[in-house]
């Protein structure tokens, strides 16, 4: 079961700080959340979508713009 941890746990299985999302079995997660150190988590993994970098012709252009913005503010 995945929880959210509010407050920071430390032992055998390592350190959970506050805000780690972790997979427990479901007696550690119902002992966590039952005590107030975690809230469960029912939303599954989302997979992160990589970003793509602009081309040349773009850094190009953002380099123009914020070439131009420096000399508009002297």
């Amino acid at each position: 079961m995945r929880i959210r941890m509010l407050t920071l746990s430390a032992g055998p299985a390592g350190v959970w700080k506050p805000g780690d999302v972790v997979d427990v079995g479901e007696d550690q997660a119902d002992e966590l959340v039952g005590g107030g150190y975690a809230v469960a988590i029912d939303d599954p993994p989302v997979a992160l979508e990589t970003m793509m970098a602009p081309d040349d012709g773009e850094h190009a252009a953002i380099r123009a713009r914020a070439r131009r913005a420096r000399k508009e503010k002297q």
